[in-house]
């Protein structure tokens, strides 16, 4: 017999092989350039932190002052109601009142001549009213995010588009669960009232005798209740399951 002892040798060297070749070559770092600032845009910057200071501490006065007289605020795509710095200083006037311990951090930013992009995140707790949440205080805390693209000319924010998670708020509070719920009942309801009005007109229908009539009413109905019923009833559960993950 022949030895296999060369044929062992051979799959050894072919193992090792195949681990040398897998293993990681050293990379090379990549050396990075940190990106120089224009000096409009080093003011920029230092403008954007003054506004979040200012919003962090509820300095309503130094907010105005970095905003122009005509200011403009578009937030996901709607213009706000209104030009100037009370626009959004009322905004977040309402907003910290009903999240006392109001907190905005900036995890980017980034600045192009006259324009800045920043994307942030606000965490709160809603223990007030709030004017645009339908909701008495909830007491939850809500965390979202967001980001905002300025435009500055003078020292001032002449506009900004804001991006916000509203459905990430909504959940959170639990407005998509209370949702849910008010359309479930309501769904209950007309179907309820559907089908009295349906043992009605079939006992109507069906003391003049004509019971080929009355049945296919009778079918039609029960249908059309059967369909509402499972839409309140989607919509219903679907709103409840997402406010609870």
């Amino acid at each position: 017999m022949r030895s296999s002892r060369p044929i062992g040798a051979i799959a050894g060297l072919l193992i090792l092989g195949s681990f040398a070749a897998a293993a990681p070559a050293e990379q090379t770092p990549i050396e990075q350039t940190p990106i120089e600032q224009t000096p409009v845009e080093q003011r920029n910057l230092e403008l954007y932190q003054r506004l979040i200071d200012a919003e962090n501490t509820g300095d309503y006065d130094a907010m105005e002052r970095l905003f122009s007289p005509g200011f403009q605020s578009v937030v996901n795509g709607k213009p706000a109601e209104g030009r100037g710095p009370a626009v959004d200083v009322e905004v977040i006037r309402g907003t910290r009142e009903a999240f006392p311990d109001y907190t905005a951090t900036v995890d980017h930013l980034l600045a192009d001549g006259d324009h800045l992009a920043a994307g942030w995140r606000i965490a709160g707790t809603h223990t007030r009213p709030h004017p645009q949440i339908p909701l008495p205080p909830t007491n939850r805390p809500v965390e979202f995010s967001g980001c905002t693209i300025l435009e500055i000319r003078d020292g001032q924010v002449v506009g900004a588009l804001n991006y916000i998670d509203a459905s990430a708020i909504m959940s959170q509070l639990g407005v998509t669960g209370v949702i849910g719920m008010v359309a479930y009942l309501v769904g209950g309801v007309i179907a309820v009232l559907l089908a009295g009005a349906v043992l009605l007109t079939y006992r109507r229908i069906a003391r003049s005798r004509s019971e080929g009539s009355a049945r296919l009413i009778l079918g039609l109905a029960l249908g059309a209740i059967a369909t509402i019923a499972f839409l309140a009833l989607s919509i219903g559960v679907r709103d409840i399951l997402n406010a609870a993950s």
